[in-house]
């Protein structure tokens, strides 16, 4: 009975390999989401991710925090299947304990997994950014899957399919209920903005006072033909807006990319190739991410006035 159900040899060291890897890297993005800092991506898409309502599972609780837990219970699971052999002398309570291990890794890693097919789906559908840490986190949380199903030989694979399938469902409509897939569920989420009736979320509403240099740098932009791409679930964004405050805000050249915002232009950030926000294009030149007034002003040639510090 031992030998038949014993695990592949090579089992044990790759999903540790895999746990590992994976918890670094959710280690490293959770540090990176508390802090506010940037990750080190070649592409503008992870930031993108990080700031979008995505990021979180709850506002202040990032969805990289949620991933670092579930990698570390991986890794403490795999080192309970060492030990066990080691702490249970009878033979058949060893290997019962041991199916449990087994039955606990398949279930974390199938909704490891099924989280990871998610956020690619929203990657291509919703995002439309290309996230180098979410593909590889993806691709760890399936190699992990497929050295659990594959690492050991399950006696009831009818069992574990419908197990799987209950599992993945759980997790899709979990995942889809806290993000929201329509204005009813996106409203019981706070970082997503005030939600402004058909004409969709307007992002969270800027606090700080326009300065009339302020103003008057948003008009400039306009009428030279400066464009902001932004979506209204960004932080980023909704800091660039707050840096130019409120008053300014109906003079900015802004266009949302999310087409559940006010006005949405989907199809102009496509045809910019917009990889993440806020993205700038002034006079050709294309910048990313949030700028100062004073660096707008110079790419644009502005000449005024630049008393552009938020009035109190």
């Amino acid at each position: 009975m031992a030998r038949r159900n014993a695990s592949a040899p090579w089992a044990a060291p790759l999903l540790t390999a895999l746990s590992l890897l994976g918890a670094a890297l959710t280690a490293y993005l959770t540090v990176v989401k508390l802090t506010g800092g940037s990750a080190a991506c070649p592409t503008q898409g992870c930031e993108t991710v990080l700031n979008s309502r995505y990021g979180d599972v709850v506002e202040g609780f990032p969805l990289a925090l949620l991933g670092l837990g579930a990698y570390l219970l991986v890794a403490a699971l795999v080192a309970a299947l060492a030990i066990l052999p080691q702490r249970i002398s009878d033979e058949a309570d060893r290997a019962a304990w041991q199916g449990r291990v087994w039955t606990a890794l398949f279930w974390l890693t199938t909704a490891m997994a099924s989280m990871g097919g998610y956020l690619i789906f929203v990657l291509v559908t919703d995002l439309r950014v290309l996230c180098l840490y979410c593909i590889a986190s993806a691709a760890l949380s399936w190699g992990l899957w497929l050295a659990t199903v594959f690492g050991r030989p399950w006696e009831d694979w009818g069992k574990l399919s419908f197990d799987g399938i209950v599992i993945a469902l759980v997790v899709g409509f979990g995942a889809i209920a806290l993000n929201g897939t329509s204005p009813d569920l996106a409203t019981a989420r706070p970082n997503l903005g005030d939600y402004g009736g058909a004409g969709g979320y307007g992002g969270a509403a800027i606090a700080t006072v326009s300065t009339p240099d302020n103003i008057a740098l948003a008009q400039y932009l306009s009428h030279s033909g400066a464009k902001m791409y932004g979506a209204y679930w960004c932080s980023h964004c909704h800091d660039q807006k707050s840096l130019f405050g409120s008053a300014a805000l109906a003079e900015l050249p802004y266009i949302e990319c999310d087409s559940k915002g006010i006005n949405p232009q989907p199809d102009q950030c496509k045809a910019a190739n917009v990889e993440g926000y806020p993205t700038w294009v002034i006079n050709g030149e294309v910048m990313s991410g949030t700028q100062g007034l004073a660096d707008l002003a110079d790419a644009s040639g502005y000449a005024g006035s630049r008393n552009f510090s938020p009035a109190p």
